[in-house]
């Protein structure tokens, strides 16, 4: 838990660069909530899960199914020997892995079966798992297939998984990696990346499948009950206001800890990648898209969701623009104010966020999905 002097100070901020704060934007929330009840427009589930489907989830999933296919290509072509340096291997990570964070707010629909979201990418992680899972396999002399790493823990099969083949803790040990994986002695360690592609490819092409297909899950809101739409809409606005909360109490909370002399610097995601901060940005502009689209029939609404947007985006695009990583800030005296913004931000648009999108989207919002992770 934050010591309540620290969130007093950044909430207490009348603001921040003349953008709305805490106070201010709860104020605005409960006056447009008033506003649309007087209104009292039905809303149309059917139409608003098609829009979600159509223009969120089945875009994004293009990308991310897309940038894992490119990625398995990358790793195929090392591993076959049409290798000089690691850099392409890089770069395709850093794409799926962007990718995947443009969509990782949504848990309900194809990537909730087969244990799919969680072989995306495992974080957090709890008591090294990943090393530990990927220590197993290097270690053993059966073929490292794409079939037999689905046998295998989820900690060695995603994102996660590749980071750490990819990634030492320093530039010295990144690079200390990249000659082992490119070496004479990398052979396994160059199938292990390339059977985990493979198998984020296939996770990714088959969750898009799942929304596309013939009798995916689009196909089924378009034909199906009034109450299969109202159900799609609830979790998805579910999902999108849960992640909002593991972007602040997960993402950034546990990384600063109750002081700068208590922060958790290696608790941030994607921190070997030097990516923590950058995928809060992507996070963050994801929500943007998912709300313009969800209220997109509401002008009133949007607005205020939006305005509650405005300043965590803002924030986390400055910081993820700058060099010092979300650890870092977190455990600088001086800095960790910057990062203490950006939480009390993002929860700020949590809170907007859930009367209004309840209220416009006749839902109600369900049990946070990401609990007990």
């Amino acid at each position: 838990m934050i010591r309540r002097s620290e969130s007093a100070r950044t909430s207490a901020a009348p603001s921040v660069r003349g953008r709305p704060t805490r106070r201010w934007l709860l104020g605005l929330a409960a006056a447009a909530l008033v506003a649309h009840r007087a209104r009292a427009a039905a809303p149309d589930h059917r139409a608003t899960a098609l829009r979600l489907a159509r223009e969120v989830a089945v875009p994004r999933y293009h990308v991310l199914a897309e940038a894992t296919a490119a990625q398995d290509a990358a790793w195929r072509a090392f591993a076959a020997g049409a290798r000089a340096d690691a850099a392409g291997l890089d770069a395709a990570f850093q794409a799926a892995a962007d990718a995947w964070a443009g969509i990782e707010m949504v848990r309900y629909g194809p990537v909730d079966e087969d244990s799919r979201y969680e072989r995306m990418a495992h974080w957090p992680e709890r008591r090294g798992a990943i090393g530990k899972a990927l220590a197993d396999l290097l270690a053993a002399s059966d073929a490292l297939t794409p079939e037999r790493l689905r046998r295998a823990s989820a900690a060695a099969q995603g994102l996660s998984a590749l980071e750490r083949l990819l990634y030492g803790e320093d530039p010295e040990s990144t690079a200390a990696l990249r000659r082992d994986l490119a070496g004479p002695a990398g052979d396994r360690r160059r199938a292990l990346g390339a059977a985990i592609a493979q198998g984020l490819a296939r996770n990714a092409a088959a969750t898009l499948a799942g929304w596309t297909g013939p009798e995916g899950l689009t196909a089924r809101l378009e034909g199906g009950s009034p109450e299969a739409a109202r159900e799609a809409v609830t979790r998805l606005a579910t999902d999108h206001l849960a992640f909002l909360e593991a972007i602040a109490d997960a993402k950034i909370g546990t990384v600063l800890g109750r002081s700068a002399d208590e922060a958790r610097p290696l608790a941030a995601e994607g921190w070997r990648a030097g990516r923590s901060l950058r995928a809060i940005r992507v996070n963050l502009d994801a929500a943007d898209a998912f709300t313009r689209t969800a209220l997109a029939q509401d002008a009133a609404a949007l607005a205020s969701v939006l305005a509650g947007l405005d300043t965590p985006r803002a924030v986390a695009g400055r910081l993820a623009a700058g060099t010092a990583s979300l650890g870092d800030l977190a455990s600088d005296p001086q800095q960790r104010v910057r990062v203490l913004l950006l939480r009390d931000a993002v929860r700020s648009a949590s809170a907007v966020s859930e009367p209004i999108l309840s209220e416009a989207l006749g839902v109600t919002v369900g049990f946070n999905s990401r609990d007990g992770d």
